[in-house]
């Protein structure tokens, strides 16, 4: 995601990543970009400071499907308005793996677009 389209939803190369319990044992920098992992009240502070919106990232935990395992991960506009916090989903990437019994793990296959 961040090689794809990080250039894109960065803010001064600064990648807003919605904590959830998945996201904990991620890296704070991929790339040339600082992660910064934001609970629901740090997401409303962030986005009062950035004038009311900005891109805020949603990574979905691996699943499996049909033989493949994936992941989702999904860039938001997230406004402030209102005293609500909105997310407006244009569409997002699906990160697709199969397992390698030599390596013992999971090996990139493809990543899919998808949009509204």
């Amino acid at each position: 995601m961040a090689e794809l389209v990080g250039s894109s939803v960065a803010d001064n190369g600064i990648l807003y990543v919605e904590k959830n319990l998945f996201t904990d044992r991620l890296p704070d920098t991929v790339l040339n970009y600082k992660i910064e992992f934001l609970g629901p009240t740090e997401q409303v502070e962030t986005i009062k400071k950035k004038s009311g919106k900005m891109y805020l990232i949603r990574i979905v935990p691996l699943r499996i499907g049909k033989g493949t395992f994936f992941v989702n991960v999904i860039p938001f506009n997230a406004y402030y308005h209102k005293k609500n916090l909105e997310l407006a989903n244009s569409g997002g990437l699906k990160a697709h793996y199969k397992f390698d019994k030599e390596l013992n793990g999971l090996v990139f296959e493809k990543a899919d677009f998808g949009g509204i």
